[in-house]
């Protein structure tokens, strides 16, 4: 292994990692999730309330309870067109939900009921497969260019090359380089050319490429679990404070394969391949407040508000890369050594959240609600733990990551979330529900994955973090999410049951690396998925 692993492992062993915005917006987003009857009425159910899932969008909400209540859900989810690749499978099944709300009914004129509350609850589901059913053209004939994975690590490690010596057949390379280009080098399909007086001047591909083939599966979870106090007050006004704790789990797989045309000094078409692995796990922390308010005593309509603290996450995460190829240079299949980046702390802060809803009742047969929600991502924030910032120890406890916090800024937007729902009882004890649930794209159009040359930025002490840790160049714009739910359930005097159908389709566009004549995989992500619930009052 060359001189620059030592490099690598010094910075990883710093903690001067972070992440790129792609790997924030997974640990910090969330899904369409919770109790089957939350769902069927596509999330909108925090100024209605007395709902288990209440707990973590407005606390206030579980105010209405008036009698105790205990809740399971669990769900079956199917990917359309997915493949098996890691750990990701087409159809797979999820505990999702676990709760329940005691009811305390304190005899009193104002403060009526003081209800406690606890619920566990899978916030956001990663299981995900993107991928291309087959080979993919790299020729873009608008521009008559072939871009290529290698040219952008070239030029990513042609900056870091520049004015270091050459001894022999190795170059003693800074420690801003990143795995993903050193890979490339170590399994000979990049390599430096000397300028004659004994120092790096250029990184060269060996050739052009023809086409590509990816594939890359995500799994995990974030999991939150609430604990709620909320509070009724003279039967018009319902406070709620929930104090939430979140437990991230995240693994990621990928494989990327690229041939390369013969000519250029190569005397036959060949490809090689880039393996990625991934894992991501750590806790974190919020607090959540809401009202519910119903304005006319003689009218069933109420509105909601809360606010959500930013989320607190504190994240250890790890990766590793690796290359294979067939070269003339070489008779047997080379494969270079692992290149990993060691195990390395940061924080997460996400943005606040501002919940807006409105509800109402007609008569005892049907039950409306509506919602908006609104999260500033560009806010999102990256500290480094232990006292220490980019230019040594600090005296404060951390320090804002300025390079990924700028990327932040380049990359994300605010994120819009729309819920309507809507709930009609028929046939006794059998209920009806229907729900929309949008959710904007945390991403802007131009947003990409920064993985520059140093020489782009003239300072080398200003190279993007992002750079340091870099195991694979792919990344993905993720689009609109449009939601459809269904739901039916029956509800005794003590006992219910509760089930749930979701439609989920989501655009994206799969970049396998930034380059400007590369134009980007597209496709629909459709989930479909199936929730059930039981539950009990008492």
């Amino acid at each position: 292994m060359r001189k620059y692993i030592f490099a690598i492992a010094f910075v990883a062993a710093t903690g001067l990692q972070a992440q790129n915005v792609y790997e924030i917006e997974r640990a910090s987003s969330l899904d369409l999730n919770g109790t089957a009857r939350s769902v069927g009425m596509g999330g909108a159910m925090n100024a209605l309330g007395a709902d288990l899932s209440t707990m973590s969008g407005n606390p206030g909400a579980i105010g209405l309870y008036r009698r105790s209540d205990f809740a399971l859900t669990a769900s079956v989810q199917t990917q359309k067109g997915a493949q098996s690749f890691g750990q990701q499978s087409k159809t797979r099944g999820s505990f999702d939900q676990a709760g329940m709300v005691y009811s305390f009914q304190t005899g009193g004129d104002k403060v009526r009921f003081v209800n406690f509350g606890f619920n566990y609850q899978k916030t956001r589901n990663l299981k995900q497969f993107i991928g291309t059913d087959g080979w993919v053209s790299l020729f873009n004939p608008e521009t008559g260019d072939s871009p290529s994975q290698l040219w952008r690590l070239g030029d990513q490690l042609a900056g870091a090359a520049v004015g270091f010596p050459i001894v022999g057949d190795d170059v003693d390379f800074p420690d801003y380089n990143s795995p993903v280009s050193n890979g490339a080098y170590d399994a000979g399909l990049l390599e430096i050319v000397d300028d004659g007086n004994g120092y790096g001047k250029k990184v060269l591909s060996p050739a052009s490429s023809e086409a590509y083939r990816y594939s890359r599966a995500n799994w995990g979870h974030v999991n939150t679990y609430d604990i709620n106090m909320a509070f009724n007050i003279k039967d018009r006004a319902y406070f709620g404070v929930t104090a939430g704790i979140y437990e991230v789990s995240m693994g990621s797989r990928l494989y990327y394969e690229e041939i390369l045309q013969a000519g250029a000094g190569n005397q036959k078409e060949y490809s090689y391949g880039l393996s990625e692995d991934s894992r991501m796990h750590g806790t974190g922390f919020d607090m959540k407040f809401g009202l519910v308010v119903r304005p006319i005593e003689e009218n069933p309509f109420r509105f909601g508000i809360a606010f959500h603290t930013p989320r607190v996450l504190s994240l250890t995460q790890s990766k590793w890369c690796q290359f294979d190829t067939q070269t003339p240079i070489y008779t047997e299949k080379a494969v270079c050594d692992e290149l990993a980046t060691g195990s390395y702390d940061y924080n997460i802060r996400t943005p606040w959240r501002l919940q807006l809803s409105a509800a109402t009742t007609v008569s005892d047969w049907l039950a409306l609600d509506a919602e908006y929600e609104l999260a500033n991502c560009s806010k999102t924030a990256v500290k480094y733990p232990d006292h220490y910032t980019y230019d040594g120890p600090s005296l404060i406890d951390s320090e804002l990551d300025r390079f990924v916090d700028n990327e932040v800024d380049y990359c994300l937007r605010p994120q819009h979330t729309v819920r309507l729902g809507a709930e009609a009882r028929f046939a006794g004890n059998f209920y009806g529900r229907i729900g929309y649930n949008f959710v904007s794209s945390p991403f802007k159009k131009e947003a990409f994955l920064n993985l520059p040359p140093a020489e782009s930025t003239g300072d080398y002490s200003e190279v993007t973090n992002s750079t340091y840790n870099a195991t694979s160049t792919d990344y993905i714009n993720l689009g609109n999410t449009n939601r459809l739910s269904l739901g039916l359930g029956w509800h005794g005097k003590n006992v219910y049951f509760d089930a749930a159908y979701i439609l989920q389709n989501q655009s994206a566009d799969a970049y396998m690396f930034d380059d400007v004549d590369l134009k980007p995989f597209e496709m629909d992500i459709v989930r479909h998925s199936a929730l059930f619930t039981f539950g009990v009052k008492f």
